[in-house]
């Protein structure tokens, strides 16, 4: 757990973009089993242009943005979590193991089962916390 991480009990607080080597890296690396995750601020709806302003036609392009800094990163072993995977040509959510989801990060391929020509694409995740823990890990779509 990060201490810099505030949260409420059931609260989605964060979207979580991958950070390094697909989210496998870190530096020290994560222990065996874990992902790192880049802890980011999102806006989306009308708080996105309250927060960001029109003048920037760049800003708010996709109906959200993002404020990058301050960041932090939190580590979250990926054992029993809620996990979804969305591919880009069908925008389809998957939910999956956490050691499948280690298996796409590290570019191997895609388990028995899989859809025909999946392939995992490096979106951000909407990250739950319940009691501190990581609880759901949703991978959110984005043009």
């Amino acid at each position: 757990r990060d201490p810099h991480i505030t949260c409420g009990q059931n609260t989605v607080v964060v979207v979580g973009y991958l950070r390094a080597q697909n989210g496998i890296g870190g530096d020290p690396p994560p222990a065996a089993g874990s992902a790192v995750f880049k802890l980011v601020q999102l806006f989306t709806g009308p708080d996105c242009p309250a927060k960001f302003g029109t003048a920037d036609e760049n800003v708010c392009l996709n109906g959200y943005d993002i404020i990058d800094d301050p960041v932090s990163t939190i580590e979250v072993p990926l054992t029993d979590q809620y996990i979804t995977v969305v591919p880009s040509d069908t925008q389809k959510s998957y939910q999956i193991s956490g050691s499948e989801l280690l298996r796409l990060m590290t570019k191997q391929t895609p388990a028995a089962g899989a859809p025909a020509g999946y392939e995992y694409v490096i979106f951000g995740y909407f990250i739950t916390f319940k009691d501190g823990n990581v609880t759901r890990l949703e991978q959110w779509w984005t043009p």
